[in-house]
């Protein structure tokens, strides 16, 4: 993973910081306030704050600002943290499409809009110092840092209603699977293309992508993954072996029906149904060559603790004879 894409999950994952803007009242001194944030689509801090607030007077006199966001904990330098230097500027463009993000990430703030003064500012990066942890530490160009150019800021609003419409039930077994959280309700409130966010009762869970997505084709291939493996969290090691067959045989790019056998096996086992009798360990995936791999798991449900053995098959003769015993081949009675 790269440093942009290591800053951006961190920051994905945080929602509040200390903004630090160029005092109008004392000139050259730098002033602190606190402020909720919420990431747009280009992985820009988009602030809402009102006309009235000292930062924002000196961001209309002086665009510079830096933003500050740390975690929390008795020991805040042994966390990681970030600062983000760049220029704020008030949004002038997709309104909507803010409001309805930040809405979703800080739905205290409805009644600040009907005040009339608040209005959305975006900080465009300028560079970022990123403290991952002791002896991670480096300056992040903007060029770095910058998400790979996506559609999802038209899509978004589209994919959060399919999701919550169609596939509420699945955002439970995610939370229980990947963050072994059971709660009573789940939304998911925000995707971009790092992750996705949901909204539990109790608070907001962010789910991070293995590689970077940008369309909704690809975001819902994404979350159909998750969905498979995300629902039999009682069987971790059997949805593994099934994961690494159906990923190494995309990276070898084996024949793609070999691939989608193994993934309509995930579906299967997540069901709960059509359970073969056949078995493959976690350990003969990593020995098995890839097309091994791939047509075995393709035969049947993948087993941790059974070895490969061919699934055995009904006897038509005797099933067409009507009565005779399979291993005899005589009629029922006789010697």
């Amino acid at each position: 993973m790269s440093d942009g894409a290591k800053a951006r999950r961190f920051l994905r994952n945080r929602h509040h910081g200390v903004l630090s803007t160029l005092s109008r009242k004392f000139p050259g001194y730098p002033f602190g306030s606190v402020v909720p944030f919420v990431l747009d689509q280009d992985a820009r801090p988009v602030i809402f704050i009102s006309r009235l607030a000292e930062h924002t007077r000196n961001i209309e006199a002086d665009p510079r600002t830096s933003l500050l966001v740390s975690d929390a904990g008795d020991d805040v330098q042994a966390g990681g943290r970030l600062t983000l230097v760049g220029d704020a500027a008030r949004a002038a463009s997709s309104l909507d499409a803010l409001r309805s993000r930040y809405l979703n990430y800080i739905p205290g703030s409805r009644r600040l809009f009907a005040l009339g003064d608040f209005a959305f500012y975006s900080i465009t990066p300028r560079a970022l110092r990123f403290v991952g942890g002791f002896g991670d530490i480096q300056w992040i160009s903007p060029e770095i840092y910058a998400p790979p150019a996506n559609a999802l800021a038209e899509q978004e609003g589209d994919i959060l209603a399919h999701v919550n419409a169609d596939h509420a039930h699945n955002l439970r077994d995610y939370c229980r699977h990947y963050h072994q959280r059971d709660i009573e309700t789940a939304t998911i409130i925000g995707v971009d293309c790092d992750g996705f966010d949901i909204r539990t009762d109790r608070d907001i869970l962010r789910f991070d992508f293995e590689q970077p997505v940008t369309h909704a084709d690809s975001v819902r291939d994404v979350l159909a993954c998750v969905k498979k493996v995300g629902v039999p969290h009682e069987e971790p090691a059997q949805i593994q072996v099934l994961v690494t067959a159906e990923r190494r045989g995309r990276e070898a790019e084996i024949d793609p029906r070999g691939v989608q056998r193994v993934a309509g096996l995930i579906s299967r086992v997540t069901s709960r149904v059509d359970r073969a009798d056949v078995g493959l360990t976690p350990e003969a995936v990593s020995e098995a060559s890839d097309q091994e791999v791939l047509s075995r798991a393709g035969r049947g449900v993948v087993r941790p603790d059974a070895r490969w053995r061919r699934p055995a098959r009904p006897d038509r003769r005797a099933a067409r004879a009507g009565g005779r015993d399979a291993r005899s081949r005589r009629p029922c009675g006789r010697s």
